[in-house]
């Protein structure tokens, strides 16, 4: 998770593989550290490395390995989520939820501060907040998510 490490890559797929690794590394420690099961390990692994190749701008490289902010999240999320007119339940909550834990490993291996992790979970809960009530109304899959981080 080292920002110095990060640096040396200057091929996109280099990147890729890059953030792959993190989110292998993800999908361990909420098996071994969360006792999620493996398959729920495995959804939010696919979440958060979806979200981190989707924040990489066309034709650019990132200069710090996570980037955040309220708006890059919902943006970002909302892309990985779309369905034809509207937002998928479960890859929207699921991915909510992934990046809130995935904001706690960052912390536990200081490649994000207290504050940028305290302000990314607090931009998923305000976002399931808003969201959770509405894909309720809409559809079956939103029970699953019934809490907020699971």
């Amino acid at each position: 998770l080292d920002a110095a490490f990060f640096a040396t890559f200057y091929e996109i797929r280099d990147i890729h593989e890059y953030y792959r690794t993190v989110s292998h590394n993800f999908m361990g420690w909420l098996r071994k550290e969360k006792q999620f099961s493996w398959m729920k390990a495995q959804f939010y692994r696919n979440q958060v490395n979806g979200y981190l190749v989707h924040v990489i701008p066309d034709g650019k490289r990132p200069k710090r390995p996570f980037v955040f902010s309220r708006k890059l999240l919902e943006d970002t999320i909302s892309r990985m989520a779309r369905k034809i007119f509207s937002l998928d339940a479960t890859k929207t909550l699921g991915a909510l939820n992934a990046i809130y834990w995935f904001a706690e490993y960052l912390l536990q291996y200081q490649a994000i501060s207290a504050q940028e992790c305290a302000d990314l979970q607090g931009w998923c809960e305000e976002w399931w907040r808003i969201a959770f009530p509405h894909f309720l109304e809409s559809t079956i899959e939103a029970r699953a998510f019934d809490t907020f981080p699971q």
